[in-house]
């Protein structure tokens, strides 16, 4: 009789730790499932991030790009201008010349008078080159500053 007694508890101990196994194994299951979860989550954010980031760097290398574009063309500007400013230089100088030939020479007057037209509208485009400069001087701040605000982001 003990040792049915005794097998009988043995038997009721067994199905209990046999419950408990269950019972952990579901547990654990759970867990497991809500990590699962969880790691999905920080992989498609992961992703997302990844994503993010690979544009912001192709916008970066967009607005270098720009920049670099800017610069140029504002070197490109820069020198268009001095080469202006030593034609308007000559011309002056011819203009002085003229007319101080005019003194001596009533003919010259004509060409007096088209040299200054010629003055008049090179001091136009000059002043239109200049304008020009100071936009592209402007841009390539304004990209400047947006670089920056990219690279800070």
């Amino acid at each position: 009789m003990l040792f049915q007694i005794s097998k009988s508890s043995s038997s009721e101990v067994l199905e209990q730790q046999l419950v408990n196994e269950k019972h952990t194994q579901d547990e654990l299951r759970a867990k497991q499932k809500l990590l699962r979860g969880k790691l999905d989550e920080v992989e498609k954010r992961e992703s997302e991030l990844r994503a993010e980031v690979t544009n912001f760097e192709r916008t970066v290398t967009i607005l270098k790009h720009d920049l670099k574009e800017a610069h140029r063309k504002a070197e490109a500007e820069l020198d268009s201008k001095r080469g202006l400013e030593g034609n308007l230089q000559r011309l002056q100088q011819r203009l002085d010349d003229e007319l101080s030939k005019r003194s001596r020479d009533v003919g010259a007057f004509e060409r007096v008078s088209s040299m200054e037209k010629l003055i008049s509208e090179l001091n136009d485009k000059l002043k239109t080159e200049n304008d020009l400069a100071n936009r592209l001087r402007k841009q390539i701040t304004d990209i400047t500053n947006a670089r920056f605000v990219f690279v800070a982001y």
